[in-house]
């Protein structure tokens, strides 16, 4: 009996200690207190709440480059900190993504060389065009980041990206067959507790648990009947991350740091 105690004990600790909560940091873009926002992400690092950050860093320019915003540089913090630093890459341009499209190879060169060059394993493509999406674009988009996932691959990276259900751009089932590394959903941005089961549901249907983030927006004022029920869905599907929109200013407030830390820690 102490035998099976013994490893029950350690499996459950092993399946806990594979978690991760990834919280992105929003920076100058969203008018966010950098120096407050990063005395947050040292307390819960500590604490062992999160365990990777994503961070606004680059954008995509008008000439398919890589470009860096200028916002401030906290991957050295996050390091010392013992947090994997992953910089976020944006665009809400479907121009950009058309000249993009036609010539990747300098911008994937460019993310190559910035991740090697700053210690980042991994490169988190946050693009969002707001008009002019037609569905030609999702499969593109489906077709390019392949081929980006491919080229990290062998230079010993790999590749996330941020996506919804609310434009053609996100082709769920052209997307499951990329060879991108893990998929981060947004389509749970949700007050409703249906909304938010019925969406966590198509993502790990159509990626597999295993290539699932479960997107969670702070600041919500959801009350404690809600993060329970949160907490079951994620547990009841097995999920293994959930990445956090965003710390920022007053978020995530106290309530939802309990429950996140609740989460990660398999309270």
């Amino acid at each position: 009996m102490r035998l099976i105690v013994l490893l029950t004990v350690a499996l459950f600790g092993s399946l806990v200690a594979g978690k991760t909560v990834m919280p992105w940091l929003c920076l100058e873009r969203c008018g966010c207190k950098v120096s407050t926002d990063m005395q947050t992400v040292a307390t819960h690092a500590a604490a062992g709440d999160i365990n990777v950050v994503s961070f606004e860093d680059y954008d995509l320019g008008s000439q398919a480059n890589l470009m860096p915003n200028g916002f401030s540089q906290i991957h050295p913090q996050l390091i010392q900190l013992g947090l994997t630093p992953i910089p976020m890459i944006t665009t809400a341009n479907i121009n950009k993504m058309h000249t993009l499209f036609a010539n990747p190879d300098g911008f994937i060169d460019s993310v190559v060389q910035e991740c090697k060059k700053n210690g980042f394993p991994e490169a988190n493509i946050d693009f969002e065009p707001e008009t002019g999406v037609v569905t030609d674009d999702g499969v593109a988009y489906a077709q390019f980041l392949t081929h980006f996932a491919d080229e990290m691959h062998k230079a010993g990276l790999t590749l996330s990206v941020d996506i919804a259900s609310w434009g053609p751009l996100w082709d769920f089932g052209l997307l499951a067959n990329t060879t991108v590394d893990k998929f981060m959903t947004m389509d749970t941005y949700a007050n409703s507790q249906t909304y938010f089961q019925s969406h966590l549901e198509k993502a790990v249907d159509a990626f597999g648990v295993g290539r699932v983030g479960v997107g969670l927006l702070m600041g919500m004022s959801l009350n404690s009947t809600i993060w329970e029920q949160r907490l079951a869905s994620l547990d009841a599907a097995q999920v293994r991350e959930v990445d956090l929109w965003d710390i920022c200013n007053s978020a995530p407030t106290g309530i939802e740091w309990d429950y996140v830390s609740r989460w990660m820690h398999g309270h």
